[in-house]
C-alpha cells in the first residue's frame, strides 16, 4: 500500500496484493551402500543387502543440492539426524563411516532433507527405500586335521566314525570351512552344549596358536554325538545367523592287544608267547626276561598292565614292556617273577597315562615255577592232559579233567617197571607221592587226593620210571 507522505503518513493510495509460497527445493537424490571397512561405496542400495558379502556396511543419502541443513533418517522405527556431510545412516568419525548393526529381514528406510541443522526449518523431498537384510554365509564342510603336521586328514561327513585307534587320529583337530571364506564368527555345539566360538580364521573347534599356524587338538569323547556348526555376521555369535551344518558322528577306539610275549632282555628276541606258558626260574632261558605286548595298530596312546587285577605298569611308548625300558627300547629292564599262577590283563588306551578311550583288552594266564628245568619245563608248556600222550615206549591217558578227589591214569606199558608219581603245586612243593608197579600191557593207576582238600587251581603231575622216562603234566582242579 503506497502513502502520500513519508513514514506511511498521508493519504493511502490503492493497494496491490500478491500471493506467493516459500518452498525448500532440496531433495534426497538416492541411497548408496557403503563398505565401512574400505570406506568406499559398493553401489546404489538394492533390494537385498547380503552381509555375508560385505559384513560391515552403512547407507549414505545423497542430496540435491549436495549440501543441505540436515538429513533425518528413519530406519523402521529408529530415527537419526545427520547435520554434516556425508549424510550416513551410521554416522561417521572425521569422514570414516561407522557400520550399522542391521537386523535380519525386511527394512524400510526414509530420508528427509531439512533447511536447518538438527532437523529444523522447512523440509525437502523425502525418499523411501525398502530392502531386505540377509546373511547368506554357509558352512561348506568340516575337515579333520592332524594337529602335529597341520595336514588335512579328510572331511567329517554325516554318519562318520572317528576311530581313535587309527594312527592318523592320535592328534586331531576340526576346522570349519565357510563361504565366504571369512565370516563374523563361527560357533561349535556338541549335543546341545556350546564348545567353542571362533572369531578369526581358522575356525577351529579347539582354537589355535601362533595366529593359526598350530591348531589345538580336540578331545573327542566316545559314543554317538551331534555336532552343529553355525555362522554369524558379527563377532562373538552376534548379529545375524547364517548357514548351519549338522553332522552326526561316532567316536570309537578299535585298538586291541594282539600278542603278549616273553622276551630276552639281552637280545630283545622273543622266547615264546606268555599265554598259558610256564616260566621255570631255574631254566637258563628265563634268567633275564621281560614281557612285551604288541598291539593293532602298532602305536596306541598307552598300555596298562594289570597283574591279578592290580595295575603294575603303564607304558606310553613302544616297546610296551611290563618292566619298562631305556633309550627308546634299546635297553629292556628285566621283570622279576615270583612263583605262582597269575592272570595278566593288558589294556590299550587312546591317550598317554591310561587315559582316554579304552580299547579291547587281552587277558592271559601263566605259571611261574622253580625246579622244573629242561625237558619237564618244555612238556609243562605243551601237554594237554585231556589228550592221549604217546612216548616211544608207552601210551598214557589222564582223567578226569578237571579232577576233584582223585586222578586216574590209563597206561599201556611195553615192559614191567616201577613208576614214581607225584602231585606238585606251582611253587614246586610235592603234595603227595606214590609208587606203582606196572606190567606189560594195560595198566590202570589211581592217585587219591581227597584228603588233601586242595583248592581250585592248576597242579603238576610228575611221573618217572627207568624206561618210562620223566613226564610232567599240568592238570586242573575244580
Amino acid at each position: 500500500t503506497p502513502y502520500t507522505g513519508k513514514g506511511g503518513k498521508g493519504q493511502a493510495l490503492p493497494s496491490v496484493t500478491v500471493d506467493f509460497q516459500v518452498v525448500n527445493g532440496s531433495s534426497i537424490a538416492g541411497f548408496l551402500l557403503i563398505d565401512t571397512d574400505s570406506n568406499l561405496p559398493i553401489g546404489p542400495l538394492g533390494p537385498v543387502v547380503d552381509l555375508a558379502a560385505t559384513p560391515n556396511v552403512s547407507i549414505q543419502a545423497t542430496t540435491e543440492p549436495t549440501e543441505v541443513g540436515s538429513v533425518a533418517f528413519l530406519l523402521n522405527d529408529e530415527a537419526r539426524i545427520e547435520n554434516f556431510l556425508p549424510y550416513a545412516l551410521g554416522g561417521d568419525r572425521r569422514g570414516a563411516y561407522r557400520s550399522v548393526a542391521f537386523t535380519e529381514g525386511p527394512q524400510t528406510l526414509t530420508a528427509t532433507p531439512y533447511e536447518k541443522k538438527a532437523g529444523r526449518g522447512s523440509t525437502g523431498a523425502s525418499l523411501t527405500a525398502e530392502f531386505e537384510v540377509i546373511y547368506g554365509s554357509v558352512v561348506e564342510r568340516l575337515e579333520l586335521v592332524n594337529t602335529k603336521t597341520n595336514e588335512t586328514i579328510g572331511p567329517l561327513t554325516e554318519g562318520a566314525t572317528i576311530d581313535l585307534a587309527d594312527p592318523q587320529m592320535l592328534h586331531i583337530g576340526l576346522v570349519a570351512i565357510t563361504g565366504p571364506a571369512e565370516v563374523g564368527s563361527v560357533s561349535f555345539e556338541i549335543d546341545g552344549a556350546l564348545i567353542k566360538t571362533e572369531n578369526q580364521l581358522p575356525y577351529s573347534i579347539a582354537g589355535d596358536r601362533n595366529r593359526g599356524q598350530r591348531l589345538n587338538a580336540f578331545d573327542f569323547s566316545p559314543g554317538n554325538h551331534t555336532l552343529v556348526v553355525r555362522t554369524f555376521s558379527q563377532r562373538g555369535r552376534q548379529g545375524i545367523v547364517g548357514g548351519t551344518l549338522t553332522i552326526n558322528y561316532e567316536v570309537t577306539f578299535g585298538a586291541e592287544v594282539d600278542q603278549i610275549n616273553i622276551v630276552n632282555t639281552g637280545t630283545g628276541s622273543v622266547i615264546s608267547s606268555l599265554d598259558n606258558a610256564t616260566i621255570d626260574l631255574q631254566d637258563p632261558v628265563f634268567e633275564q626276561i621281560t614281557v612285551i605286548a604288541e598291539t593293532t595298530p602298532a602305536v596306541v596312546g598307552s598300555l596298562v598292565f594289570y597283574l591279578d587285577g592290580q595295575p603294575i605298569k603303564t607304558e606310553n611308548f613302544k616297546p610296551y614292556a611290563i618292566a619298562g625300558d631305556r633309550n627308546k627300547g634299546q635297553q629292556l629292564f628285566p621283570k622279576n617273577f615270583e612263583v605262582g599262577e597269575f592272570e595278566l590283563t593288558v589294556v590299550p588306551y587312546s591317550k598317554p597315562g591310561g587315559q582316554g578311550l579304552m580299547g579291547a583288552p587281552k587277558t592271559i594266564t601263566f605259571n611261574v615255577v622253580e625246579g622244573l628245568a629242561g625237558e619237564a619245563a618244555s612238556r609243562l608248556a605243551s601237554v594237554d592232559p585231556s589228550v592221549e600222550q604217546t612216548t616211544p615206549m608207552e601210551e598214557l591217558v589222564v582223567f578226569p579233567v578237571p579232577f576233584s578227589s582223585s586222578l586216574q591214569f590209563a597206561l599201556e606199558a611195553n615192559t614191567e617197571e616201577e613208576l614214581q608219581m607225584q602231585l606238585i603245586d606251582l611253587s614246586g612243593r610235592a603234595l603227595i607221592t606214590g609208587t606203582y608197579k606196572v606190567v606189560t600191557g594195560s595198566n590202570h593207576l589211581s592217585l587219591d587226593v581227597s584228603r588233601l582238600y586242595l583248592p581250585r587251581g592248576t597242579y603238576l603231575v610228575k611221573i618217572e620210571g627207568k624206561y618210562f622216562g620223566r613226564h610232567v603234566i599240568r592238570v586242573a582242579k575244580d
